[in-house]
C-alpha cells in the first residue's frame, strides 16, 4: 500500500474511524464513492457524468456569487475547529517519511 500523506493520520480516522482507517491504510482496500459519501469523507455522489457535470456548475455558479470574505471566514474557522495542530501532523508525517527513505 501507498503511504500516506497531507494528514491523512488524523483525517482518516476523525471522520471515518480508526477500524475503517486502519483497513484502508494498512491493507490499501479500496473503497467505493457510495461508502466514501456515508463515511463522511465527501458530501455528495454524482450519478452520472451528466449530472456531475450539472452538480458542479451549480457548485461553482454558488462560490462565484458569493462573498468572497465570508467564504474565507468560514473556511478558516471550520479548519480551525476541525484540525487542530495540523501542522504538528504533517510535520511528524514527514518525520515519518524521512525515516523510510
Amino acid at each position: 500500500g501507498l503511504f500516506g500523506t497531507g494528514g491523512v493520520y488524523a483525517l482518516l480516522p476523525q471522520k471515518v474511524g480508526l477500524a475503517k482507517a486502519k483497513g484502508a491504510l494498512l491493507l490499501g482496500q479500496p473503497f467505493s464513492a457510495e461508502d466514501a459519501e456515508r463515511w463522511g469523507l465527501i458530501w455528495a455522489v454524482a450519478d452520472d457524468e451528466a449530472a456531475l457535470r450539472a452538480q458542479a456548475l451549480a457548485i461553482c455558479t454558488h462560490l462565484a456569487t458569493t462573498d468572497p470574505r465570508s467564504l474565507g471566514t468560514i473556511k478558516k474557522l471550520l479548519h480551525a475547529e476541525a484540525l487542530g495542530d495540523f501542522q504538528a501532523v504533517l510535520a511528524r508525517e514527514s518525520q515519518a517519511h524521512q525515516k523510510l527513505e
